[in-house]
């Protein structure tokens, strides 16, 4: 993913309206994904989405709806470094709420079979990589005034 995971279970609504009967379907997927975006964002302004770089189609089909994509900064040691930085000194805060965000800071671990390597297990990060992908591409900038913030209002399931 890139930015959201998908699931037949909440978008079942949206799949049939888009025409899309399987999300393994990476186009379909997408469409989908960036439908509910869309859905998101409602009438709030949107300068950029912030997407992972390795996401080459997920950027096109944003692009083609629209919006400007940014590709966000992938270093991984240093951006977890920096996310550690922010969280510590109160810039970045992970409400109550974002329970997957909440979760993975618990199942995140260092690979230890890297031989020697700095380099993170690659299971139960996507909500790793999108705090680290805003850390590094938006909060940690230097001189950059003002104050972001991002909410999303989920319906229960």
């Amino acid at each position: 993913t890139g930015i959201m995971q998908v699931s037949g279970k909440w978008h079942k609504d949206r799949m049939e309206r888009l025409g899309v009967e399987d999300l393994k379907d990476t186009e379909g997927c997408m469409r989908v994904a960036v439908d509910y975006l869309a859905e998101l964002v409602g009438d709030r302004p949107l300068r950029a989405v912030i997407a992972d770089p390795s996401a080459a189609s997920f950027c096109e089909t944003l692009r083609r709806r629209g919006w400007r994509v940014k590709k966000a900064d992938n270093q991984v040691v240093s951006g977890i470094r920096l996310t550690a930085r922010l969280l510590k000194s109160g810039k970045l805060v992970i409400c109550k709420g974002c329970g997957s965000a909440v979760r993975e800071f618990g199942l995140y671990r260092w690979d230890d079979r890297a031989a020697g390597r700095d380099q993170v297990r690659k299971e139960h990060d996507h909500a790793m990589d999108e705090i680290r992908y805003f850390a590094a591409t938006v909060a940690g900038k230097e001189g950059r005034g003002g104050f972001v913030a991002g909410i999303v209002e989920r319906k229960a399931f």
